[in-house]
């Protein structure tokens, strides 16, 4: 599972197919080209929180966000 030391901020949200939910990863010491669509169960308990606080400001509408409105992850 993906967690606190892998993943650096939220930058997007989309849901391809009933039940599922992906969410645009900024991989820590990665550049924006290293940025990847995960499966929400994909990530540890760690990084629940940040997805509820995307999901609160940004709703569930498909969105990829600028660097700067991304959910940031601390250490």
């Amino acid at each position: 599972f993906w967690g606190k030391d892998d993943v650096a901020a939220i930058m997007g949200y989309r849901s391809p197919a009933s039940r599922v939910h992906e969410y645009l990863v900024r991989w820590r010491g990665g550049s924006p080209a290293d940025d990847s669509w995960e499966r929400g169960g994909m990530f540890s308990p760690s990084i629940h929180e940040y997805l509820e606080k995307f999901h609160d400001i940004h709703g569930t509408d498909k969105i990829t966000l600028s660097p700067d409105q991304a959910i940031r992850i601390p250490v």
